[in-house]
């Protein structure tokens, strides 16, 4: 596990609070992280190698819309748990 550090990582105050608060948050965030990833590359296989150029485009937004919305849900999902943690 990578620790906490300015650089990778989620980027949310408190996930900052502490090393227990930073672990806690990216082990919540993993499950949403990890499927939208999941969903993402099937749609872009999907869009790269099956579809026309028209539907292509669209099959590609809608793979950025569900990337995003996992990082969206990740995030709130570790702040959660980072929250949860008391802090010492």
């Amino acid at each position: 596990m990578i620790r906490r550090n300015p650089w990778v990582g989620l980027r949310i105050p408190s996930l900052f609070a502490s090393d227990e608060a930073w672990r806690a948050g990216h082990r919540a965030a993993v499950l949403p992280l990890v499927c939208s990833a999941a969903v993402n590359i099937v749609l872009a296989v999907l869009a790269l190698t099956v579809l026309p150029p028209t539907p292509r485009s669209v099959l590609l937004w809608v793979a950025l819309i569900v990337l995003l919305a996992g990082t969206i849900i990740g995030a709130i999902v570790g702040a959660r748990a980072a929250n949860g943690i008391p802090v010492a």
